[in-house]
């Protein structure tokens, strides 16, 4: 019963040690590497937005297939119920950049790591909320095939 209890606190421990998770519906899709903002502190457990400013971040990605099109939704869950977050750009495309800092866009390049610059522009009539899962997802087609959920206040 002991090592039960130890390893179920590893397992939350892991989990909440990072303010972003893959999207565990989606085990197809691919997840980022790493996630870099500055409303996201490292190792830090939330990213914390501010109503009426734009929250940019950098998400390290690598496709496995080539998309020439990727449309982007965000939603925060507040008491299970989503609410759609409109980014600045609904192509994933437009911010699609390689390591360097070169633009890349689209088509993707299977197996080679991109940088995702996101921003979202956060309506200041939102309602403020705690300790909520975000959910980034790129779509091809109706399919998701990116996908990250992060823990969010917004204040």
């Amino acid at each position: 019963m002991f090592k039960v209890a130890i390893v179920v606190l590893s397992l939350i421990y892991s989990i909440n040690a990072n303010f972003w998770t893959p999207c565990s519906d989606h085990p197809n899709a691919v997840a980022p590497r790493q996630i870099i903002s500055a409303a996201c502190p490292p190792g830090g457990t939330h990213c914390t937005a501010t109503r009426g400013q734009v929250l940019e971040a950098d998400a390290y990605v690598t496709p496995v297939t080539a998309h020439n099109y990727l449309r982007v939704t965000v939603t925060a869950y507040v008491l299970g119920i989503g609410i759609d977050l409109p980014p600045v750009d609904d192509d994933a495309c437009n911010g699609m950049f390689l390591p360097d800092g070169s633009f890349h866009g689209c088509p993707t390049a299977p197996g080679i790591e991109h940088v995702w610059k996101i921003n979202v522009d956060v309506n200041p009539n939102f309602p403020a909320f705690q300790n909520t899962r975000v959910r980034f997802a790129l779509l091809e087609g109706g399919s998701v095939v990116g996908c990250a959920d992060v823990m969010a206040n917004l204040l």
